[in-house]
């Protein structure tokens, strides 16, 4: 982690033939599930089903210039540049989905393909407000935690027994 705090990248990929969304991201899945929760972020920003959401491998080569993957802050950073790319997607969409969005997806995506509009988008989050790069030197993500043992001290002769941990 940066003295910017975490940095990471998303990129969406609409394919034009069916509508599938194919999510990049600079995060490395380590069993926290944050494939899941990026796809999962992506379907409800866009209001498609999860099904139609594919977690693409991930590579420097796609996503760079990204902080490492620790901590308990990379599934929440990543799933902010989600939503960012997400939200960059559907401003792009907004002129062939209905009001009410009752448009199906892949129509929407037809008449968007049909008139030239870019049908990726990129999130970054530099960890900064609303993801911007940050110029304080400390970060804003901090991971709280407790502990508690329990110990037998005897006053007299100074010793200590820990009993549980």
């Amino acid at each position: 982690i940066t003295q910017r705090g975490y940095i990471m990248g998303v990129n969406i990929n609409v394919l034009a033939e069916d509508g599938t969304i194919c999510v990049a991201h600079s995060g490395v899945e380590l069993g926290q599930g944050i494939n899941t929760k990026v796809a999962q972020a992506v379907a409800y920003r866009l209001s498609v089903p999860l099904s139609m959401i594919v977690i693409q491998h991930n590579s420097t080569e796609t996503i760079p210039n990204s902080t490492v993957t620790g901590g308990s802050g990379t599934s929440e950073t990543v799933v902010n540049a989600a939503i960012m790319a997400a939200d960059v997607l559907l401003k792009r969409l907004q002129p062939y989905l209905t009001h009410t969005n009752d448009t199906p997806w892949q129509d929407a995506i037809d008449a968007a393909f049909s008139n030239g509009v870019n049908l990726s988008a990129q999130g970054y989050w530099g960890g900064g407000p609303s993801g911007s790069v940050k110029t304080n030197p400390l970060y804003d993500y901090f991971v709280y935690c407790a502990c508690c043992s329990e110990v037998e001290l005897d006053v007299l002769t100074g010793e200590i027994q820990v009993i549980r941990c």
